[in-house]
C-alpha cells in the first residue's frame, strides 16, 4: 500500500496532466506507454493501449512494472476490464530510480539534441528528446542500432531548446529498450549519462543549464 504523499501526489499529477507512464512485464522484451485514466482506492486504472500480439505474452509475466518520472512501481499481478488495465497500489514494492533528478518530460519537435557520429567523428545526429535531466538525457530512435549499445561515448552533446543552442557535454549511453508509444509507433528508447572528462558536478553540466530555464518556463 502506498502511504508516500510524494508519491500519491506524484501519480495524480500525471493523471491529471495525462502523462505519459511506461508499463512493462517480465516476459515482454517491450514497454508500453499509456496514460492513468484514474486512481481508484488503491488501484491504478490504465488505459489499455497494448496491441493483441503482446497481450498474452504481458498476462504471462511473474512481474509487472510502472515507470514514471523518478518512480517504479512493481507489482506481482494486473487485472483488465478490457478497456483498461488495473494496476493494485497495495502490496507493490516503490524502487527509487537510480537516476535520482527530477526529469522533464517532452512530446515536441522543438527540443532536440545533436550528437556527433563517435566512429566517423563528423556526422551529426539530431534525435528527439524524450526526457532530461541534470544528470543525462533519454532520446528515440526509430532503428536499432549500434551507435547506440551501452557504453558508447558522445562527445560534446548538444541540446537544443526552441532553437537555441546550450554549451555542450559529453555523454555515454546506459541502455536501449524498445517501446511502443502512445500513438502506436515503435521506438528505441537510448538513455544517455552526463560525463565529463573533467568531472564536472551534475549541476555544473549544460544539462542542470537546460532543466533549470525550462523550470523557470513552466513557473511564468
Amino acid at each position: 500500500m502506498i502511504t508516500n504523499q510524494v508519491t500519491l501526489d506524484t501519480l495524480q499529477e500525471a493523471a491529471e496532466n495525462k502523462t505519459p507512464i511506461l508499463l512493462s512485464g517480465s516476459n515482454v522484451g517491450i514497454g508500453f506507454q499509456t496514460t492513468i485514466a484514474a486512481i481508484e482506492g488503491q488501484h491504478l486504472i490504465i488505459k489499455n493501449l497494448i496491441p493483441p500480439e503482446h497481450i498474452s505474452k504481458l498476462v504471462e509475466s511473474k512481474k509487472f512494472t510502472i515507470q514514471l518520472q523518478m518512480l517504479r512501481m512493481e507489482c506481482l499481478k494486473i487485472h483488465s476490464d478490457g478497456d483498461h488495465i488495473i494496476f493494485p497500489l497495495a502490496n507493490l514494492d516503490e524502487i527509487e530510480d537510480n537516476r535520482g533528478a527530477k526529469r522533464f518530460f517532452f512530446d515536441t519537435d522543438d527540443v532536440v539534441i545533436e550528437l556527433t557520429n563517435p566512429y566517423d567523428k563528423t556526422t551529426l545526429l539530431k534525435k528527439h528528446i524524450i526526457d532530461l535531466s541534470s544528470t543525462g538525457v533519454s532520446i528515440k530512435s526509430p532503428i536499432k542500432s549500434k551507435l547506440y549499445d551501452p557504453g558508447t561515448r558522445f562527445e560534446g552533446m548538444n541540446i537544443i531548446v526552441n532553437g537555441k543552442s546550450y554549451n555542450k557535454a559529453n555523454g555515454e549511453v546506459v541502455y536501449s529498450r524498445k517501446f511502443l508509444d502512445i500513438k502506436g509507433k515503435y521506438y528505441y528508447q537510448i538513455g544517455l549519462r552526463s560525463v565529463s572528462y573533467t568531472h564536472l558536478r551534475a549541476h555544473e553540466t549544460s544539462l542542470h543549464l537546460v532543466c533549470r530555464l525550462l523550470l523557470e518556463k513552466s513557473t511564468r
